[in-house]
């Protein structure tokens, strides 16, 4: 079943109308968002990103993004479009998307990060952004049916849709469509260094024992995927990768599993 838009806001007992145009009202969809952040995103740190991007030994013009929406875990982190209905440009709005998808992320972008989000230095901002941010468009009218267009694009973006209603010297906020959330993840093993041989990981299960583990595991740093040997010892279980140490960091680390099956390893949240 298909549920009406009701394209007003019903505020003691008088019905507001949505803003759709941002020049007379002084005020951006970007900014609203800002100003609300902590009511929007309760477990994310919401800022500017005044960074352009462009793809590497790309000589067309870069792209401009309008805000960043990083966990306050430091887990994951998003890039947001944000796009008026009134003046979308849905061709122009793909084209960003994706060339933001094949953008190389390092330094300069951590240092973004690290000068907008007073929360986050610049080692945990370097961390953060060796994992491809996802992307998420913003707009002001559910109406608009952008998603199938982005999958026929072969793009997977967040579209939400963010409807502010003027309300004395405030906006009430209406919020439906996508949400970039974390993915749930959970913490299966903790990875510390071995006594006598440094590429070797000693594993200790924070349960019991998984079933049926492979001798052979793959396990994705970041957005590479990093292969193993996984031994039972005596009396512990141990980790050997399959060529070089292939880690950035030093122990120790944590295996995680996410709802989808896929099995990641990172640098301890604890450590």
């Amino acid at each position: 079943m298909t549920t009406r838009h009701v394209p007003g806001l019903l505020v003691e007992g008088a019905w507001i109308p949505a803003i759709r145009t941002y020049k007379g009202a002084g005020i951006s969809l970007a900014r609203i968002m800002l100003d609300s952040g902590d009511r929007l995103f309760p477990e994310h740190y919401l800022s500017r990103f005044d960074m352009p991007l462009s793809r590497q030994n790309d000589l067309e013009a870069p792209i401009t993004v309008d805000l960043a929406l990083v966990a306050k875990d430091l887990r994951s982190w998003h890039l947001i479009f944000v796009e008026p209905s009134r003046d979308a440009n849905i061709e122009a709005l793909i084209a960003k998307l994706e060339t933001a998808r094949l953008v190389t992320f390092g330094d300069s972008e951590a240092r973004e990060i690290e000068g907008k989000i007073a929360q986050i230095d610049l080692q945990e901002a370097n961390l953060l952004v060796r994992e491809a941010p996802g992307l998420v468009v913003v707009t002001d009218d559910p109406r608009q049916r952008w998603s199938e267009q982005f999958a026929t694009a072969n793009l997977d973006i967040d579209l939400m849709i963010i409807e502010p209603f003027p309300y004395g010297d405030e906006f009430v906020i209406r919020v439906n469509g996508d949400s970039p959330i974390q993915d749930t993840e959970n913490v299966v093993a903790t990875c510390d260094e071995h006594p006598t041989y440094p590429t070797c990981l000693l594993v200790s299960w924070t349960d019991s024992v998984p079933k049926a583990l492979p001798g052979d595991i793959t396990l994705n740093y970041g957005e590479v995927p990093t292969d193993w040997e996984l031994l039972q010892g005596d009396p512990n279980w141990q980790l050997h990768p399959k060529s070089t140490f292939p880690l950035r960091e030093s122990p120790p680390f944590e295996i995680v599993e996410t709802q989808d099956g896929m099995r990641r390893i990172r640098k301890s949240s604890s450590s």
